[in-house]
């Protein structure tokens, strides 16, 4: 599910054009010159100099024939390209819309003042007094 459903975290709505495997793409254009990024020249350096390469919670598409290969024979490798070139996205991150999910429902959360993958403050726009989850816990 992770695999087939980042991707689209990356639009939010009708203004959001296709992500087209956003990470991939700026993957590529990163490493067209020999960089930092660049696999094949950061793996000739010395493992003392060599760079840890993150790539944190990207996806990409070739993932499908690798990483998870065994999802390529139920059509999920052509469900994935089909969600990153989705372009009809309804805005994902609707507070009114969130709130009414929610409902009296009870929510938890932690949130990490250095977290490498989420924004603090969007954090805490959205438990802020008002917001969609202010009581949160």
């Amino acid at each position: 599910i992770y695999f087939l459903l980042h991707e689209s975290i990356y639009a939010d709505g009708p203004s959001s054009p296709p992500t087209k495997w956003a990470a991939h793409d700026n993957f590529e254009g990163r490493t067209k010159t020999p960089s930092e990024f660049s696999y094949e020249l950061t793996a000739r350096l010395n493992s003392d100099e060599r760079p840890t390469l993150f790539f944190g919670e990207m996806v990409f598409p070739w993932m499908a024939d690798g990483d998870y290969a065994e999802l390529s024979g139920f059509g999920m490798k052509a469900l994935a390209h089909a969600l990153a070139d989705k372009g009809d996205w309804t805005s994902l991150y609707d507070e009114t819309k969130m709130k009414l999910a929610l409902g009296n429902t009870k929510a938890a959360a932690a949130v990490y003042y250095d977290d490498m993958y989420v924004d603090l403050d969007a954090c805490m726009k959205v438990v802020k007094r008002g917001g969609p989850l202010e009581k949160c816990k």
